[in-house]
């Protein structure tokens, strides 16, 4: 029989399902709170990756200066 134990109880409930309504709310809290920095969250990581950009030129830049004259 399914859901049943080996010893012949009665089925379990799952783990998940007397929480589930509040955890879904929490979600949907949190992903309301979160959507005011939406412009930041998007501006950060560009920003973060033209500094990358940046400062791999700077290496490049370096490197290749000293290539030059030697």
């Amino acid at each position: 029989m399914r859901g049943r134990m080996p010893g012949g109880g009665p089925p379990r409930k799952s783990q998940f399902s007397s929480g589930n309504n509040e955890a879904a709310a929490y979600m949907a809290r949190q992903k309301q709170e979160g959507s005011s920095h939406g412009m930041m969250g998007t501006i950060l990581p560009v920003y973060a990756v033209g500094i990358f950009i940046y400062f791999g030129y700077v290496i490049y830049k370096i490197f290749l200066k000293d290539k030059h004259k030697g």
